[in-house]
């Protein structure tokens, strides 16, 4: 529920000179009474409720980020607040409800940024801002319904709104005129149209629609006159009509239509004339090109793939040369083309193949048609002389480009998985080795990935990335090397990493990040050594990090932030050691670190921060040297360190602030070294025997500091 009583007049102008990261109450009270903040604000707390020392700010000149305030459930404090000189950015804010307290809010620099606040309702507390944003990004906010409280934004360089799961309509950006650079609408299931923008007139920059389930139309596009760069249309599996899309007479860059089940003509390109890219049109209902009868100049590839009702190329007549290739592939009814017999040039290579009612003399005729000097590429025709090994870089976007690597075992470059109309990998079944890196990236129904059942080598990075409908891994269960790195990142169903078990050492980074469903790591119980960095970082429903338990070795860093049901580290238990840091931060629901039970060492920082549910340190008693700093910082219900008992070496600040609730410092009288100063504040319970014990034992041991740093190190 929103609130909008009137906030009490600021008081005299105070300017505070510097940027500032706030984590507690206390810090947040440094700010009392200021009315302008020269630098950024930044706000990371899992204890403060509300902002209410901010009272008196009308102005920020750098940015506000408030980022894992998992118990703000408004803004009060901010309703002064006028303008901000270069961007705004709420995320992570788990019961963050309404922005009211933005009310004040005239101007905003740059950015506005508004990304998991599961429970954030309504975006009406910017009602008072006017003008123009560099960038509007709205994902992962699952209760917004709609975009009101914007309606005095008139231009925006990238627009982007993705995987709002509530979001019906865009309404709310009722004044908005221009969007220079982009606009990308991906992955909102309820989202019907796009009348929201139905004032946007003029040249667009870049236009991407893919993978609204609910979209039947693309109203609202009307007054868009041209595209400077590309256009994809693709996987809005309801979509029925292009006709939002009938001002446009220019796209400056490629085409492409694909995987939208109800497209079955193209009506609404009508008075397209001018494609300085490609076409790229693999529709399964499509029946008719007649709309594109307006194009004369394709300087880019024609490529016609998969179009299953497609009978004939009627309304290409004015299409008097293709800048690249001409392909038309897996297209069962067409069975004519002499509508490009006209065709002057063409500038790449001429492909026919798997059109079975194509009469076999089509592609002589095309050539004797057009001229063989004008036809500047290859002639390509559906081979059946099997090949086992493929030189270049693959794309794999359709049933059609699966066929064509039939008893393919290597591949020698890179391949791409991708595209709106996958929806099976079988047929890949003889594929062992792919020398540089394998990517599945933005697939829509793709659920598997079987049919690489047999790859066993990558040579350089595996990637799997924004695939929406991906739930499982077990199509690479026999992979048993990668020369680079693995990740996996937004893959907004996959449930499990299983696949993955034969996988025991990866040279470069693993990432695990931004998984929504997934809730643990099964499918990594063989990795042993990561080469590089292991990030676990923004997965939701992670609850458990057990499947790790074989792995003894990470060669740079380890990071764990921002998994929001977290409870455990159990599984860690045979990790030694890490060379670079240690980073746990902002996992509400993370209460210990037992399972680092055998770590020894770490080259870098150890970091242990907002974490709200964690007591203290055990977990870490066989930890005896840290390369770099220690923080322990704003963890609300930390109330011992003790876990450090063996720590002997810290090459450089020792820092415990702002943990409310510390009443124990532990045993540190192993340390020997200290690379920098100590620092302890913020503790009120801390018992002062506790502080003195440890000044004594700094003082007589003589523990040797940095010479960058005080001879003695300060205790603040």
């Amino acid at each position: 529920m929103e609130h909008w009583q009137l906030a009490s007049q600021p008081s005299a102008h105070r300017v505070f000179e510097r940027s500032l990261t706030v984590g507690t109450v206390e810090e947040l009270e440094q700010l009392r009474g200021y009315t302008q903040i020269t630098g950024h604000l930044t706000i990371r707390s899992a204890v403060l409720k509300d902002l209410s020392p901010l009272c008196n700010l009308s102005s920020i000149l750098g940015s506000l980020s408030i980022v894992g305030c998992h118990q703000l459930q408004g803004l009060k404090g901010l309703e002064h607040l006028e303008f901000v000189g270069e961007g705004i950015l709420l995320s992570n804010n788990a019961r963050l409800e309404h922005l009211a307290a933005f009310r004040g809010l005239r101007r905003v620099g740059n950015n506005i940024i508004i990304m998991g606040n599961p429970k954030l309702e309504s975006l009406r507390g910017f009602w008072g801002l006017t003008g123009r944003l560099k960038q509007l990004s709205i994902r992962g906010n699952h209760a917004l319904v709609n975009l009101q409280g914007l309606g005095g934004i008139k231009s925006i360089e990238l627009l982007s709104v993705q995987h709002n799961d509530q979001l019906e309509s865009l309404e709310g950006l009722d004044h908005l005129k221009s969007i220079g650079e982009y606009l990308r609408i991906r992955a909102n299931p309820r989202l019907t149209n796009l009348i929201g923008l139905a004032r946007v007139t003029g040249e667009l920059g870049a236009l991407r629609i893919e993978c609204n389930p609910c979209m039947m139309g693309i109203d609202g596009l009307e007054g868009v006159s041209s595209v400077t760069h590309s256009v994809i249309i693709r996987g809005n599996t309801t979509l029925e009509s292009l006709e939002g899309l009938s001002g446009i007479h220019r796209i400056g860059g490629d085409l492409e239509l694909e995987a939208n089940s109800y497209i079955t003509n193209l009506i609404g390109l009508d008075h397209l004339e001018e494609l300085r890219g490609s076409l790229y049109v693999s529709e399964p209902a499509l029946e008719s090109l007649d709309a594109l009868t307006a194009m004369y100049r394709l300087d880019g590839d024609l490529v016609l793939k998969g179009n299953q009702e497609l009978e004939d190329l009627d309304g290409l007549e004015s299409l008097l040369q293709i800048g690249g290739s001409l392909r038309l592939i897996d297209n069962p009814k067409l069975h004519t083309v002499e509508s490009i017999a006209g065709l002057r040039r063409i500038g790449g290579e001429l492909e026919l193949s798997h059109n079975p009612k194509l009469p076999t003399e089509s592609s002589a005729s095309l050539r004797a048609a057009i001229g063989i000097f004008n036809i500047r590429g290859r002639f390509k025709e559906a081979s059946n002389h099997p090949r086992i090994n493929v030189s270049g870089h693959v794309t794999i976007r359709h049933p059609s480009d699966i066929k064509r690597l039939e008893g393919v075992e290597r591949i020698i470059g890179d391949l791409l998985i991708t595209g709106a109309g996958l929806h099976s990998l079988v047929g890949l079944d003889t594929l062992k080795s792919v020398v540089g890196s394998v990517r599945v990236r933005g697939t829509t129904k793709l659920q598997s990935l079987e049919g690489l059942h047999n790859l066993c080598r990558v040579g350089a990075g595996l990637h799997i990335d924004t695939n929406e409908a991906l739930q499982d891994l077990s199509g690479l269960r026999e992979l048993k090397g990668i020369g680079g790195s693995l990740w996996v990142e937004a893959n907004r169903s996959l449930q499990t990493l299983r696949g993955l078990e034969n996988l025991t050492v990866v040279e470069g980074d693993v990432w695990v990040l931004d998984n929504w469903s997934l809730s643990g790591l099964d499918g990594l119980s063989g990795l042993t050594l990561v080469g590089q960095e292991l990030l676990l970082h923004g997965n939701q429903a992670l609850e458990s990090v057990a499947a790790l338990h074989s792995l003894t070795e990470i060669g740079n860093c380890l990071e764990i932030h921002e998994n929001d049901t977290l409870g455990s580290l159990e599984g860690l238990e045979r990790l030694i050691s890490i060379g670079a840091g240690l980073h746990i931060t902002d996992n509400p629901e993370l209460t210990s670190l037992i399972g680092l039970s055998s770590l020894r060492s770490l080259g870098g920082v150890l970091e242990i921060e907002r974490n709200a549910s964690i007591t203290n340190l055990r977990g870490l008693e066989k930890l005896t040297k840290v390369g770099e700093a220690v923080s322990v910082r704003s963890n609300p219900l930390l109330s011992s360190i003790g876990g450090l008992t063996r720590l002997t070496f810290i090459g450089g600040q020792l820092s415990v602030l702002d943990n409310p609730v510390l009443e124990d410092l532990g045993d540190l009288d192993s340390l020997k070294r200290l690379g920098s100063e100590l620092m302890i504040d913020g503790s009120p319970k801390l018992f002062p025997s506790a502080v003195e014990s440890l000044q004594a034992h700094i003082a007589q041991a003589g523990i040797r500091c940095d010479p960058m740093a005080p001879t003695t190190p300060s205790l603040s």
